[in-house]
Order: C-alpha cells, then structure tokens, then sequence
C-alpha cells in the first residue's frame, strides 16, 4: 500500500471519486510530514467544491479531505469572492480555518458583505446568513462591531418582508379544530410566517 506521501505526490489532474476515497483513507491511517508538498492538492481540491460540474460524491469527500488537512493558510488565494454563490459549498471547510489569519479573516469580511447585494439567490443568502451567525459566535470574529449591526438590521427586515406576504400556502401542520385567532402585537391579522412577537387568542364558540 502506498504511503500518504506518495498518494498525494502521485494526484491525477482530475479528482475522481476512486482518487479522492484513496486518499481520505490514507490520511485516515498515516500522519502528514511536515515536509510534504500539499500546496497544489489543495488548490485542485478547494477548486473541486466550487466546481458546478463535481458530484456530490466528490464534493462531500473533497470537503472531508479539507477539513483533515486544515488550517490552509493560501485558501484566501484561491475562494475568491469572483466564484459567486458557489462559495456556499465552501462553508464547511471555512469554518474549521484558523480565523485569526489575515487571509481567512478578510474573506469573510468580504462575505458579510454579499448579504446586500442583489446577485445572489436568496436562498444562498440564507445560508451565508446562517454561516455568518456562526462566524460572529467566535471569540476570534474577524466580523467589526458594525458588520453585526448591518446583519441584525438585515435579518429583521428580511422577517417583516417574510410576515407581510400573503399566502395561502398550509406550513403542514395540523390546524386545530378550534377557533384560533393569530395576530400581531399591533392587532393585525398575521400571515403564515410565525415569529415570537405573535400571540393567539383562543375565541371559544358559545
């Protein structure tokens, strides 16, 4: 069986799923030296996770393999925010880095920051929104007393937009068989988007 050292040393261009499960076995069953050269399996793999045309099987074991071989310091070099919405996939492997390096330090800065602007689905923007929560958890939070500001600010004007459109979509619960009024603070009738600030009355038929 090859060593750790010579698995990584002989890397293939393209990063099949037979490559990337030999090499997260070898990490499994032998400790990196301090002297392999790893700068290039790296950037194909954090390249890997962003790439729109990788399966899930390569991205989830490439993700496994970062996480393993993290702290990376050049991988501010490599996601840059020019990679778009597909950063997301990124998320993972950012939250195992050392946030005190400048690098990773800048690049979530900057990924606040994607939060207001209109090039990104919404969807992503929740789950930035959810790694960013994350984020500014850290003793270490690269993220300024404004940048967190600007999120709550955000959050609560995403949840007003949420609570003020119409729908008659059902959530999937069960409806009681009671009458239940739900309403705001301020008495207006609320929509299905359920927030700690509503409150029920419970009207019962006489």
């Amino acid at each position: 069986m090859k060593s750790l050292r010579e698995v990584i040393e002989d890397a293939p261009k393209t990063m099949t799923k037979e490559y990337l499960q030999t090499l997260n076995i070898a990490l499994f069953q032998h400790d990196l030296e301090s002297d392999t050269d790893i700068d290039a399996i790296l950037s194909s793999l954090l390249l890997l996770i962003v790439d729109p045309g990788a399966t899930v099987s390569q991205q989830h074991l490439a993700i496994v393999i970062l996480q393993k071989l993290s702290p990376i310091k050049s991988i501010s070099e490599i996601l840059t925010l020019e990679i778009g919405p597909l950063l997301i996939k990124a998320f993972p492997v950012l939250l195992v880095q050392d946030i005190s390096d400048q690098g990773t330090k800048e690049l979530i800065s900057k990924l606040s920051w994607c939060l207001y602007n209109g090039n990104w689905p919404l969807e992503c923007q929740w789950q930035l929104l959810g790694f960013i929560s994350t984020v500014v958890a850290s003793p270490k939070t690269p993220l300024t007393q404004e940048d967190m500001k600007r999120v709550c600010s955000l959050l609560s004007e995403w949840l007003i937009i949420q609570a003020s459109v119409p729908s008659n979509k059902s959530l999937g619960f069960r409806r009681s068989s009671s009458s239940l009024s739900i309403t705001e603070v301020d008495g207006t009738n609320t929509q299905d988007f359920f927030t700690v600030l509503n409150y029920g009355e419970f009207k019962k038929n006489i």
